[in-house]
């Protein structure tokens, strides 16, 4: 399992919001997603930062439906 903070402190974004996350400074503690949608740059920045990837590579899958499986 990934999650063993208290889930009431936690932030988790799709990858196609890391983009606008970092724009508006918010660090979530996670990531999940194909990670098709992150730039390069904006995924460097949040691994610099301890943020953890999850990695959903399924491309029959939304991200959304990626993020609640």
């Amino acid at each position: 399992t990934y999650m063993t903070e208290n889930p009431s402190n936690i932030t988790v974004g799709l990858d196609g919001v890391a983009n606008p996350f970092r724009e508006h400074n918010i660090t979530p503690n996670y990531i999940l997603g194909d990670m098709d949608s992150i730039n390069k740059d904006t995924e460097r920045y949040f691994k610099s930062l301890g943020v953890t990837f999850v990695p959903r590579p399924k491309q029959d899958a939304t991200d959304l439906e990626k993020g609640i499986t």
